[in-house]
């Protein structure tokens, strides 16, 4: 942990820290292994707002779907309702033609 956190902190490639560079800077180990505890105590704070933000969208755009299909049933079955009332209204017509 705390060497991933020195290596982000100085932008190194993953895996090319060694204790030794962890050793010779001057915050030492226990300081680097502080900070990422830290950093990883905050990053856990703020998870939970983005998690609820994601869920929160996710919900709305399956609504938003939801309504969709809703809507082109609806009217899909409006139209096959109304033409088939024309149909009946032709034919009813049709019929009492001499």
């Amino acid at each position: 942990m705390a060497l991933s956190h020195y290596e982000d902190f100085h932008r190194l490639l993953i895996g090319s820290a060694t204790v030794e560079h962890l050793q010779r800077s001057s915050a030492k180990i226990g300081g680097w292994l502080a900070a990422a505890e830290k950093a990883a105590a905050e990053k856990a704070e703020v998870q939970p707002s983005l998690t609820k933000t994601f869920s929160v969208e996710v919900a709305l755009e399956s609504w938003r779907k939801m309504h969709e299909w809703f809507a082109e049933k609806t009217e899909k079955a409006t139209a096959e309702k109304a033409a088939a009332e024309k149909a009946a209204a032709l034919q009813r017509f049709d019929g009492d033609a001499p």
